[in-house]
């Protein structure tokens, strides 16, 4: 069965649980992610959301790069990333990790 996954929002807590349920998506469900790593990576920007709509109001009010605009910067600059799952994650790491 396909996790149904929480819109991230941000931390670095949040983000582990959110690329393993990606990843758990992936792998149970991969006859739905037909072109693999670009489907993996849009799958995963759809889910990112505004640091606003966290359900922990900190996160907001840090300095803390908002998911959803990060992602609008990744596609504006046509980052390599967004082709493969296996670099966007790092990606994130680096930037709501800890």
């Amino acid at each position: 069965m396909m996790v149904d996954l929480v819109r991230f929002c941000s931390g670095a807590k949040e983000l582990d649980r959110f690329l393993d349920a990606l990843r758990s998506n992936f792998d149970s469900h991969g006859h739905l992610f037909l072109h693999g790593g670009p489907d993996h990576v849009k799958y995963a920007i759809s889910l990112l959301d505004a640091c606003g709509n966290h359900q922990n109001p900190t996160p907001g009010q840090t300095a803390m790069t908002d998911p959803s605009e990060w992602a609008d910067d990744l596609s504006a600059e046509s980052d390599p990333c967004l082709q493969d799952f296996n670099l966007l994650s790092p990606e994130m790491a680096k930037v709501y990790g800890v």
